[in-house]
């Protein structure tokens, strides 16, 4: 089969049975290589099908995720900062104390 002999020219030239033998061989061969094929795009489509489900998957968790939003209600957000007779007087006390250059927030001593 060298130079420009084709495959089809050496096994028309061959016997009946040689003939059919090669013919059988090569519709096998066809056949497997199809098979191959086959299998080869039902994998891709499941792996794309998987990809997919991912994908949707990953877009229910954010959507699950994101916090509903309180409205602002004047007197529960402001709660928090409000402080009883006795720590703000506590507080004015301290404060009044580092009025003075030397003045300390309370009774510590530096060293």
């Amino acid at each position: 089969m060298a130079g420009g002999v084709k495959v089809f020219d050496v096994v028309n030239d061959l016997s009946p049975v040689l003939y059919e033998t090669c013919l059988f061989l090569l519709q096998r061969k066809d056949k497997k290589r199809k098979d191959k094929d086959k299998k080869k795009k039902e994998k891709k489509k499941k792996e794309k099908e998987k990809k997919k489900e991912k994908h949707k998957k990953k877009e229910k968790k954010t959507e699950t995720k994101k916090p509903e939003r309180r409205p602002f209600d004047r007197d529960l957000d402001l709660k928090v900062n409000q402080f009883d007779d006795a720590m703000r007087k506590q507080y004015i006390k301290k404060a009044q104390g580092l009025g003075s250059r030397f003045g300390h927030a309370g009774k510590q001593k530096y060293l």
